[in-house]
């Protein structure tokens, strides 16, 4: 910087632009600050609220689950309850489960034709009479021991007779079950 002052003033013409030059610098600054924590402020405001209305929220939904949740294991045991008496004063399994149960066994090469139901008494189980045609023997003694297997059955009772072909045998069977 070329100045007509002599040393000592220009010295102190330096200092002083660099003061003034520091000054303006930390007004700016200071300025710039205010100015971002003004507008912060608002912001911290907002998400404060919203931090507390959800911490609110979450202790209703957790009260109100546990709630929810003894009230849901109380009718569970109540329905559960129930289920013990019905299922002890009535050892009858229903007509649907055993029907299911004797066609889901039944196997491919067995054709059911004829079916027909006597229902029993408290003493003794109920009949079905279950009639149709088989492909082979191995196939009608294989679903006759799959029945003789299943716990829903009591007894059952297939006439030596139907062996006396060995292919497309006619069959009649008795199987008694409490229904």
């Amino acid at each position: 910087m070329f100045t007509f002052l002599t040393g000592e003033y220009r010295e102190r013409a330096i200092r002083e632009y660099r003061l003034r030059r520091l000054s303006i610098f930390l007004g700016l600054l200071a300025v710039v600050l205010i100015i971002a924590i003004s507008l912060s402020i608002p912001t911290f405001v907002i998400l404060k609220t919203k931090k507390d209305i959800l911490e609110k929220t979450s202790v209703a939904i957790s009260a109100a689950t546990e709630k929810d949740s003894s009230e849901t294991e109380a009718e569970i045991s109540a329905l559960n309850e129930k289920l013990k008496s019905i299922n002890s004063s009535g050892a009858n399994t229903s007509i649907v489960s055993v029907l299911l149960r004797l066609f889901s066994l039944r196997g491919s090469e067995i054709h059911i034709k004829d079916i027909s139901l006597s229902r029993g008494d408290s003493e003794n189980p109920g009949k079905i009479n279950v009639s149709g045609q088989a492909d082979s023997r191995d196939a009608l003694v294989t679903f006759s021991k799959r029945l003789q297997g299943e716990p829903a059955f009591s007894s059952v009772e297939l006439p030596v007779s139907s062996f006396a072909k060995s292919k497309d045998i006619p069959w009649n069977m008795s199987i008694y079950s409490k229904f």
